[in-house]
């Protein structure tokens, strides 16, 4: 039989998870220990589950293989939670060895030195709908396109790095015009670990939006996570030019620098310093995605696309030593910089 054959389909009950608003910690109430008794009941090889979850205004679905399972559920949770969610499980058992071509993210692309995989999938965030086809490459330029789909839908785009860097310094080349997106549009430049939200997944971000908010006077920010943190992001206003933009930012072991430059007659330069992030790296991965805010569509409703010339990552041996945080002491912490416009 060449077509997958369906033994039991059947929802279970998998936890509550709870989300403490002053630490911002999410605790299992019973989670753990349920999914324990199902995942060494089942059998291995021949099994795949299809998690299925909800919360808030977020939903999704994923596949993954019995020993994955751990990493994509972290992934579901470490989301930005508002009070308490249940999540379910619906496991599918299936019997064929054409069971394997049920994968995660299986296409890659290769593009500026690196291997990178395309999501693809109704996720997070958003949700959206993220699609192989929005991503391209044409004479070494990536391109990621929101397009409309069938039945009011639209696409977004999202690839992230096979490797992880760690501390270093990330730069990326755009060359689209980034100041004047839709309102609706979000450009994330960005890591991100999908299996650790104990310490917010290592997320550090650079992301060109207005998040929805036509009337906003500013249209990007340097982020570092949890965003809830005062002081954690730093909003800024990139005037529409000619010419290119570079991003980059230099994450080290004593905090982030963040730099933009938009060029054009009048060049602008945005910056900005966190001397509070002190964070190890770890599994980390490189983002890039173009998505839409709460899944909305764009207005003007016209596709909308980004061109980005290339990625570097450069180690802090070969980084500015300039853009590296000293590591000192509490009392003579730098301040955060401001931005500038020259």
């Amino acid at each position: 039989m060449n077509q997958m054959e369906w033994v039991k389909v059947s929802w279970i009950p998998m936890g509550i998870w709870h989300r403490n608003m002053q630490s911002n910690q999410r605790r299992p109430i019973f989670f753990h220990h349920i999914f324990n008794q199902f995942f060494h009941a089942i059998p291995a090889k021949s099994t795949k589950l299809f998690i299925t979850f909800g919360y808030d205004r977020y939903e999704g679905s994923i596949i993954c293989q019995l020993n994955s399972c751990y990493q994509f559920i972290n992934m579901a949770t470490s989301q930005s939670l508002t009070s308490k969610c249940v999540f379910y499980l619906l496991l599918v058992f299936t019997c064929h060895s054409n069971a394997d071509q049920w994968t995660y993210d299986n296409q890659t692309i290769d593009w500026s030195g690196y291997t990178w995989r395309i999501k693809d999938g109704y996720r997070s965030p958003g949700p959206n709908y993220f699609t192989n086809d929005s991503i391209s490459v044409t004479n070494d330029t990536l391109t990621l396109t929101s397009k409309p789909l069938s039945e009011g839908k639209w696409s977004s785009a999202e690839i992230y790095t096979v490797s992880s860097l760690g501390h270093g310094t990330y730069q990326w080349i755009i060359e689209s015009e980034i100041a004047t997106l839709p309102p609706q549009i979000c450009l994330g430049l960005f890591t991100w670990e999908d299996n650790a939200p104990e310490v917010f997944n290592r997320e550090v971000d650079i992301e060109i939006s207005k998040f929805g908010e036509a009337n906003l006077t500013t249209n990007a920010q340097f982020t570092i996570q949890p965003h809830e943190v005062p002081g954690n992001i730093f909003r800024f206003d990139i005037k529409p030019s000619p010419g290119r933009s570079q991003a980059e930012f230099t994450w080290s072991p004593c905090g982030v620098t963040f730099r933009l430059t938009k060029e054009s007659d009048e060049k602008q330069y945005f910056n900005h310093t966190d001397t509070r992030y002190h964070m190890a790296h770890g599994n980390e991965n490189v983002h890039i995605n173009l998505w839409l805010f709460d899944g909305q569509p764009p207005t003007p409703s016209e596709p909308v696309t980004i061109d980005i010339s290339s990625f570097t990552f450069r180690t802090l041996d070969e980084t500015n030593p300039e853009y590296i945080v000293p590591c000192i002491t509490q009392n003579s912490m730098l301040p955060n910089v401001t931005a500038i416009s020259v």
